[in-house]
């Protein structure tokens, strides 16, 4: 959980901030950049997570939680207590150490062990860019010292904003201001548009008539002309358009009952084939050029179909033992015309069932 700091100016942060940084004193050993362990005749000492740690964003004004940075004995020996853990760089105020991580306590870290140390990201103000320090970590002190370093990373955001306040009362209206100085006279304008043509005037009045003039002579009468040419016939008009349809003569009478069709079918080949023909009247039936169309179907599906002439033969191997439906067509007059319909069990035989209306 971010801690607000919303009444301490900020300058008192940031001193609060560098002291608190300098608790643990100031660095003199040897300072390897970018995580890189320092060694010593005892051992060595690396920082998890490098060469740069990212923290979270974080609010401007506020301390972010702490985040243990892990520092690792990676030699062969032991490495002495930690004497100082200092920051540095551009941000460095923008970050604090504080108490809490086991490398403060630990008096000796042996081979192979690690130990924290615990940093907050406290922003002083945002600037668009990553806030970026670099923690130092000495253990032991004077020539059997070794530093380790790691460089830290954080965004500062903007602190969150509170829901606007109700409105004010409107305030009193100011006195009205005395009237200022007559400015000068503007240049004079550009000419106008020409104006649009005015209308046209009325008509004069008429004038009066003249006189009239001498009646000429009658001209001679002239001669009949003769008679033309009859001219050729003209050419037959084309066809005109076929007229309307004449109404639709009656039904004609029903012809006599055809005979019943029976289908009779069995399973053949182990089964592997369902061998079917349809009779009419005991005879069995050729559809000669006019083919059957049969149709086996298992519920909406179909799964077969065959166009035959007298005997059909369908393939069954592979079917599953089910009650399938088996539909015959034949085709009058370009159009498939239901002849018979049967509802079977397809197993080891072949049973007809009885057909559902």
């Amino acid at each position: 959980m971010n801690e607000s700091l919303p009444t301490r100016p900020v300058d008192d942060r940031r001193n609060t901030r560098r002291k608190r940084a300098r608790r643990l004193a100031i660095a003199t050993a040897p300072v390897v950049v970018g995580g890189i362990a320092a060694a010593s005749a005892l051992g060595a000492v690396v920082a998890e997570g490098g060469p740069t740690i990212s923290f979270p964003t974080q609010p401007q004004y506020t301390i972010g939680p702490p985040t243990a940075i892990t520092f690792d004995n990676t030699g062969p020996g032991s490495v002495p207590e930690l004497s100082t853990a200092t920051l540095s760089g551009a941000s460095a105020s923008d970050f604090i150490v504080v108490d809490g991580g086991t490398c403060a306590t630990d008096t000796l870290i042996a081979s192979g062990g690690s130990c924290t140390i615990d940093v907050r990201f406290a922003p002083s103000e945002v600037n668009g860019t990553n806030d970026q320090a670099t923690l130092s970590a000495t253990f032991g002190f004077g020539g059997g010292s070794v530093t380790s370093t790691i460089n830290l990373a954080g965004t500062a955001g903007q602190l969150p904003t509170g829901p606007t306040g109700p409105q004010g009362a409107t305030g009193n209206t100011g006195a009205t201001g005395a009237t200022g100085a007559t400015g000068q006279t503007g240049a004079s304008g550009l000419n106008g548009p020409t104006g649009a043509t005015g209308a046209t005037g009325a008509t004069g009045a008429t004038g009066p008539q003249g006189p009239n003039g001498l009646n000429g002579l009658n001209g001679a009468a002239g001669n009949n002309g003769t008679n033309g040419t009859n001219g050729t016939n003209g050419l037959n008009g084309s066809t005109g358009p076929a007229g309307p349809a004449g109404p639709r003569g009656a039904t004609g009478s029903r012809g006599p009952a055809g005979k019943n069709a029976v289908l009779e079918c069995r399973l053949v080949g182990s089964p592997s084939f369902l061998t079917c023909g349809v009779t009419v009247g005991g005879v069995q039936t050729a559809f000669a050029g006019r083919a059957a169309v049969a149709r086996l179907e298992h519920g909406t599906r179909v799964v077969a179909s065959k166009r035959f002439t007298k005997t059909l033969n369908l393939k069954t191997k592979g079917l599953k033992h089910a009650t399938y439906r088996l539909v015959i067509f034949r085709e009058v007059n370009g159009k498939l015309e239901t002849l018979a319909v049967a509802n079977l069990w397809i197993g080891k035989t072949v049973d007809e069932l009885p057909t559902k209306s």
